[in-house]
């Protein structure tokens, strides 16, 4: 995969995640993808397949009443590894999140696949009262 590639891949797989296009999303991701959310809240630990990652998806954007999203800013890429720089937003029982932070992914360049997808944030403890709210 080019690197203009992988970076219009996160791009169009970021878009979906917007729109909650499945479809997109899961034509982006390994059946073994290995989806990893830091903090002690209900959206942390390690997902592992594709109806996992579709699950959080789908509870980001419940526990959220469908505010939560991801502002890319830029993509680098090296290798198999790309990093999204964002913006995390939303809200949540009264709570507002807006926060820089990066998701990294692993790719399987063979078959144009995320396997691995990690997210890190500015402020874990914020992070750890928005989502347990």
């Amino acid at each position: 995969m080019l690197k203009t590639d992988l970076i219009d891949f996160l791009r169009a797989g970021h878009a979906g995640f917007a729109r909650q296009n499945m479809d997109v999303i899961e034509k982006g991701l390994a059946p073994e993808i290995e989806w990893y959310t830091p903090g002690n809240h209900p959206l942390s630990g390690k997902r592992v397949g594709i109806d996992e990652v579709k699950d959080w998806i789908h509870s980001s954007a419940e526990m959220t009443d469908g505010t939560f999203r991801v502002d890319v800013h830029r993509i680098v890429t090296n290798g198999p590894w790309a990093a999204a720089i964002s913006t995390y937003r939303g809200q949540r029982k009264g709570l507002v999140l807006e926060m820089p932070g990066v998701q990294t992914f692993r790719i399987d360049q063979a078959r144009g696949l995320v396997t691995e997808a990690r997210i890190f944030v500015y402020d874990d403890a914020f992070v750890d009262r928005f989502w347990a709210a």
